[in-house]
């Protein structure tokens, strides 16, 4: 028998995680899901259950909104807002760019615009009845603030009108909207939010 020594070496790797934030910066996120619907994407012209779609995959924000726990309001395109007895004045966050920058930023009018909107003639879906049945038509204060008058007095309700319930309100661009039109609108949306449509297919 021969013995001989063996001498193993030991290599230690530490393995350290690294911090991620997310969505990464330049990173693409691909949706699908089971029902897509037509690009109808000018609100006012989708049906259900498609017209919710901008609200629920972040490509839109709506003025409030209800945190994890389903009750509490918190502010979104609205940075705050006062009750009054003769209606509520909202202020609108400075500087939300809009997905494309050439349009500037979320003011006032396109808030308005929004509503006059959604409560056109023919729109299908319920935003528009939700702020008809409890305020008078909006009133533009100044460039970041605007007053939903009361048409009967206080209401709990009015979240309906803010939020629209589950689908959202998100506020659109009355100036991209006057500059291609609503056919181009419809299939190429320009809002606000963590997330910008770059096809449908």
């Amino acid at each position: 028998e021969v013995i001989k020594e063996v001498v193993v070496e030991k290599e230690v790797i530490k393995v350290v995680e690294a911090a991620v934030t997310y969505p990464v910066p330049g990173s693409q996120l691909n949706i699908a899901v089971k029902d897509v619907g037509p690009a109808v994407y000018h609100r006012p012209n989708a049906t259900y259950p498609y017209y919710p779609y901008l609200s629920l995959l972040g490509l839109g924000e709506t003025l409030i909104d209800t945190a994890d726990d389903g009750m509490t309001l918190i502010p979104k395109v609205a940075s705050s807002w006062v009750f009054g007895d003769d209606g509520i004045t909202f202020s609108i966050e400075r500087e939300i760019p809009w997905h494309d920058s050439s349009y500037g930023t979320v003011s006032a009018e396109d808030v308005e615009f929004t509503f006059v909107e959604n409560a056109r003639e023919g729109t299908r879906v319920p935003n528009g009845g939700y702020y008809n049945m409890d305020f008078q038509p909006m009133e533009i204060k100044d460039a970041h603030t605007v007053f939903w008058p009361w048409k009967a007095g206080v209401t709990v309700r009015w979240p309906w009108a803010a939020v629209d319930d589950v689908p959202g309100a998100p506020i659109m661009s009355k100036k991209y909207y006057a500059d291609v039109g609503e056919e181009h609108v419809n299939a190429h949306p320009i809002l606000t939010g963590p997330y910008k449509m770059v096809e449908h297919v």
